[in-house]
């Protein structure tokens, strides 16, 4: 969605379930202290490895899924707000 970062969408996630596990993937590091304010589980910088996403994974398990109608929901409460 235009205008609409993952750490928007994040914050609009932990609004409605801290249990949520969240894991960010990136080529820079600029957003992870926001990302880490957040309580997200990992954030994995690329390129990733199979032993950092195995290790990941097993950290998050039992992982609860974030389905797209969570993330639909989310910007579409995002974007209701910029109106």
């Amino acid at each position: 969605m235009e205008g609409v970062s993952g750490i928007m969408i994040v914050q609009k996630l932990r609004d409605n379930n801290l249990d949520t596990k969240i894991v960010f993937m990136s080529d820079t590091n600029e957003y992870a202290m926001d990302a880490w304010k957040l309580h997200v589980n990992d954030y994995l910088l690329e390129p990733v490895t199979m032993e950092s996403v195995s290790r990941t994974l097993t950290s998050c398990a039992p992982c609860k899924a974030i389905t797209n109608n969570s993330r639909m929901k989310a910007e579409r409460s995002l974007h209701s707000e910029k109106i």
